[in-house]
């Protein structure tokens, strides 16, 4: 899944934004391309198919709802999106009082293995960094899947999580040194 959007995209984008401020059915082709990965976001943090779908629709609503206090900064709409699915997201938890949920693939840790321990590659060590996964705090799994699972650039994850580029760069690569550690800890047990 492509995040990277052109300049003229975003341009595009916030002339629709534009013009939703004044009439909300203008809106619309936002939401229908970007309703499907704010889901899958959510899913992937709920394990739930209902709950991330009502987390999307809440997720929509909000940014209807705060369409004024938008403002074009160079990113696309999206980032602004998922930094309102990530508090949709942390209120659920904390309403809820639930543990955190990983869901993902095997396909999606493919992209970790270099960074993490190039030596793993059979599906009893996939599973091995799977479950290190579940030892990092919500915040460092969050850095590490923008930037490894969906391949986000830095300069966009500082944008969703309203931080510096360059503390985007430290808050992920402080996530992986953590992963790593746990992923020694769990090969020295195994």
């Amino acid at each position: 899944m492509s995040y990277h959007k052109t300049s003229q995209q975003i341009q595009q984008q916030g002339e629709v934004i534009d013009a939703a401020k004044s009439n909300p059915q203008a809106f619309r082709p936002i939401y229908e391309e970007y309703f499907p990965q704010i889901s899958a976001f959510a899913y992937k943090r709920v394990e739930d198919k209902e709950v991330a779908f009502d987390i999307a629709q809440k997720t929509f609503l909000k940014a209807l709802e705060q369409l004024e206090k938008y403002e074009h900064r160079g990113f696309p709409i999206s980032s602004w999106l998922f930094r309102i699915a990530i508090n949709e997201i942390n209120q659920y938890y904390r309403k809820e009082n639930k543990n955190r949920t990983i869901n993902i693939d095997t396909a999606e840790v493919n992209n970790l293995f270099a960074d993490v321990d190039d030596s793993i590659y059979d599906e009893d060590q996939i599973q091995m960094l799977k479950t290190s996964l579940t030892y990092l705090s919500s915040a460092d799994y969050l850095m590490i899947e923008m930037r490894y699972f969906e391949e986000r650039p830095f300069k966009e994850i500082a944008e969703i999580l309203e931080i510096t580029e360059t503390n985007a760069k430290v808050k992920t690569y402080r996530a992986l040194d953590k992963l790593k550690k746990v992923v020694l800890k769990m090969q020295a047990a195994a």
